[in-house]
């Protein structure tokens, strides 16, 4: 009986990254008796809280020049050759200097994990590996799985799923990783289906096994004198949060409230867009707070809209979150935005819409009676109730990787 998980993180339960395994980690650690999270984060004093029967290893797989020297020993394995045939013939890339040097570190990282986890002496027939982001973890217990019979699992989201979201187009050893695997957990359809086209692996590898949000309280959302708009997302290029901002400098006669929660590396440049938004709009840059203190803000200001102009997603989890509260949301027709966002609980809008079309369907759902707007308001929240539900969502996967 399996009994025993060991669940691989960037970073959790350190620092503030990974905030959706706060949720996850309660179910996991009802379902098994013990887990061991090994996470690749060295550095960060600061831990989270977690159930009881949790305890934490830190495994270093840091960039240093000494593991990108040894990295080049890898250009000798066997797996390298295969790989570089694989990004020539099924990928039609050329094998550029960029690709190959990330093949090598990847594989580095790959059997410093790989021998990391054997130096821990696990009871492989009674434990259950689980590496919660297809990365240098996942290539690890592919690589044990060659040497023992271990059931090992690895999730995909979003960057670690589209060769689009690579610099250079390529995320490596995507074919030896799933075929080495028990399974591939997806947390979207579209996930599933863009990887067994592009990885060119056997579909049938692949869960879709949905994140999910503990409940909430539908909000009374009564549209006054001033409607508000929330967003949430890191405020980077990817993420296109100017786009809300060129939206809002085209209404002029409405009065809004715009908040959002997050930073990045674009904030110099949009702080600055803000400064000459017109005299009705006033806008909120929260920054980068805990997830209670956005569920705190839910409830004090009642927001009326969520929006998401992202150029590439997942699934966000701050849409469930959104809906969980019964906010409509406003979303781009990128990855697996069209399975949770619909034109009847909010507005799915085409992958790269321009500020105008924005605006028009802001004024759209401020301009809408109370009785449709209720409407809207229902059906996002019966969508996270049926299909992002924490509850609902966890104990199946539990369940699924009991039964590996």
């Amino acid at each position: 009986m399996n009994n025993t998980l060991v669940l691989l993180t960037a970073a959790f339960p350190y620092g503030s990254s990974e905030p959706f395994l706060e949720t996850e980690i309660t179910y996991l650690a009802q379902g098994f008796n013990r887990v061991v999270i090994i996470t690749a984060d060295t550095k960060n004093t600061n831990i989270r809280a977690l159930p009881p029967n949790c305890e934490v290893l830190r495994m270093d797989i840091d960039f240093t020049v000494k593991l990108r020297l040894k990295s080049l020993l890898n250009y000798l394995n066997p797996l390298v050759k295969e790989e570089l045939t694989t990004v020539e013939k099924a990928y039609r890339l050329q094998p550029s200097k960029s690709i190959l040097k990330t093949m090598l570190i990847s594989l580095e990282r790959g059997e410093k994990t790989a021998q990391f986890i054997a130096q821990q002496h696990f009871n492989y027939a009674t434990t259950v590996f689980y590496s919660y982001w297809c990365d240098d973890t996942a290539l690890g217990l592919a690589l044990l799985s060659q040497k023992q019979l271990i059931k090992a699992v690895s999730r995909i989201h979003g960057w670690d799923s589209y060769f689009e979201r690579s610099p250079i187009n390529y995320l490596p050893f995507r074919q030896f990783i799933t075929e080495h695997l028990r399974q591939i957990i997806s947390i979207s359809q579209n996930g599933i289906d863009y990887a067994a086209t592009h990885w060119q692996v056997d579909k049938n590898k692949f869960l879709l096994s949905r994140l999910g949000i503990n409940g909430q309280q539908q909000l009374d959302l009564q549209k006054g004198n001033e409607f508000t708009i929330m967003s949430c997302s890191n405020i980077i290029p990817l993420k296109r949060v100017h786009l809300i901002a060129d939206a809002l400098h085209q209404i002029t006669d409405y009065k809004i409230k715009w908040i959002h929660f997050g930073d990045g590396t674009d904030m110099p440049t949009l702080k600055t867009r803000l400064t000459t938004l017109p005299g009705n709009i006033k806008a909120t840059l929260r920054g980068r707070i805990p997830n209670v203190e956005i569920y705190a803000a839910y409830h004090a200001e009642k927001p009326h809209l969520f929006i998401n102009v992202s150029s590439s997603e997942g699934v966000p989890v701050s849409i469930m979150e959104a809906m969980s509260f019964g906010v409509p949301c406003m979303a781009t027709n990128v990855g697996g935005n069209g399975e949770i966002v619909t034109n009847e609980n909010g507005c799915l809008l085409p992958s790269t819409p321009s500020a105008d079309l924005i605006a028009q369907e802001i004024k759209r759902f401020i301009g809408m009676s109370s009785a449709t707007y209720t409407q809207y308001s229902n059906a996002a929240f019966q969508t996270w109730n049926t299909a992002y539900n924490a509850a609902q969502n966890y104990t199946a996967l539990v369940n699924n990787l009991k039964s590996l």
